[in-house]
């Protein structure tokens, strides 16, 4: 299942459910392939290739497309944040 698939099987619905009660949406971005765990984050598959500003670039480009993919199908997060995974995966103990 592709991202956009997994998306739309599993975070639309319940990212509607959420704006349908009226409730604000927290979105939370978990940049890994695996279970979003502290100590044991890796840098997705498909990015392990990348330098610092390829590996910035991507999770610049990744957040902006799941946005507009959400905002597209009438979905607006009300705060958006990153996953406790950010620091392994961009920080000094970047993983991979």
């Amino acid at each position: 299942m592709n991202r956009h698939e997994r998306a739309s099987q599993i975070i639309l619905p319940i990212c509607r459910r959420v704006k349908e009660a009226g409730m604000d949406l927290l979105l939370d971005f978990h940049y890994t392939d695996f279970w979003a765990d502290p100590y044991h984050q890796w840098i997705p598959e498909d990015w392990k290739h990348l330098d610092d500003n390829g590996l910035a670039n991507k999770l610049y480009e990744y957040t902006r497309e799941s946005l507009i993919w959400l905002s597209d199908r009438g979905v607006v997060p009300d705060i958006i944040q990153t996953g406790n995974e950010f620091r392994y995966v961009v920080g000094p103990r970047r993983h991979g």
